[in-house]
């Protein structure tokens, strides 16, 4: 299985599957993320430590600063600064060029400046907490924390672009990083909010949106009448409590009609849209999908779909950017014989 660029993985397990799912395809175009990117350290394969995506010497664990080279945005132009950190300590400084800064404070609350060293924009999220977090600030002044808007502010006009550092406090090089980071980026514009959503959930191949990994397991192509069909549900959720997720899982019949699992044990199938399971963050369980027999008159193609999408959000009627996701695809054919 792919490794993915997420917080958290989740292995759908579906063993032996009668019904399935044709999910309507989110065929809308990505942004063009290399728009405006001045200055990117994606620090694949010249790190010295395994980055978030398990890969070796993909990521950069700070003992001492990065000077960066770029034509950067200075005070009052459009600005958009990001980074995946995964630190433990606290009062440190992530970036700093005299006008964009992204630090903790003592209590390692995130906060940042996008116009100079006025008094920082800061959230109430606290990010040292040694696990990674997708960081970030838009001009003037938005910070992001995980994909997932935190913060805004209004920002007195500060000081003047100098000596852009990575790892430390742009002046003495004080307050030194000692974190690790990945993927650090800064554009000569303000990004959307869709397409910080992109950032976040992207994946390691293709630019494919994905966060999450899901699969099907141990699926037969052909079941005859008389043999047995199991599904197995089996989560391992690891997520942060800002970005929540629910698992969709959506069927097919071979007569064209869409079936939505709910929760309801009386009614497990539904024309309505709706998901599965909600609000899941930190899970580690197996629970029975469906095991029948499979009977004559059943035949034809199913096919299955599952994927984790944005909390209270319709996959169905509303944007491909809902996905947190991959959306895992399998096609069972069930015998009339």
């Amino acid at each position: 299985m792919v490794k993915l660029r997420c917080l958290f993985r989740t292995v759908l397990f579906l063993m032996t599957l009668i019904m399935g799912l044709s999910w309507i395809p989110f065929g809308v175009a990505w942004a063009d993320l290399n728009d405006g990117l001045v200055v990117h350290y994606p620090f694949d394969g010249n790190g010295n430590v395994e980055d978030r995506l398990g890969n070796s010497n993909g990521a950069y664990l700070f003992g001492n600063y990065i000077s960066i080279s770029g034509d950067l945005p200075n005070t009052n132009e459009p600005k958009s600064g990001f980074a995946w950190i995964k630190t433990n300590n606290p009062g440190e400084i992530i970036y700093d060029d005299n006008v964009l800064e992204l630090s903790t404070d003592s209590s390692g609350i995130f906060q940042a400046t996008t116009r100079g060293h006025a008094p920082h924009c800061q959230s109430d999220i606290v990010i040292t907490d040694n696990r990674w977090h997708f960081i970030g600030a838009t001009y003037s002044t938005h910070l992001y924390v995980d994909g997932v808007l935190v913060k805004s502010c209004g920002e007195d006009v500060g000081g003047s672009l100098s000596d852009p550092t990575l790892g430390a406090y742009h002046v003495n090089k004080s307050n030194p990083f000692s974190g690790i980071i990945d993927d650090f980026r800064i554009y000569n514009r303000v990004l959307s909010e869709s397409e910080i959503k992109q950032l976040y959930s992207e994946s390691d191949i293709d630019g494919e949106p994905c966060s999450v990994a899901i699969s099907f397991s141990n699926l037969k192509p052909l079941y005859n009448v008389g043999e047995r069909v199991v599904i197995d549900l089996v989560e391992n959720l690891e997520i942060n409590r800002f970005n929540r997720v629910d698992l969709w899982v959506v069927i097919k019949i071979p007569s064209g009609d869409l079936l939505y699992m709910t929760k309801l044990a009386f009614a497990p199938f539904s024309l309505n849209s709706q998901p599965f399971r909600s609000s899941l963050d930190n899970t580690q369980t197996t629970h029975r999908v469906l095991e029948f027999e499979v009977l004559p008159g059943l035949g034809g193609d199913y096919n299955f779909y599952a994927a984790y999408v944005e909390e209270g959000k319709n996959p169905m009627t509303d944007s491909f950017l809902v996905l947190h996701s991959n959306v895992a695809k399998v096609k069972v054919v069930l015998s009339n014989e």
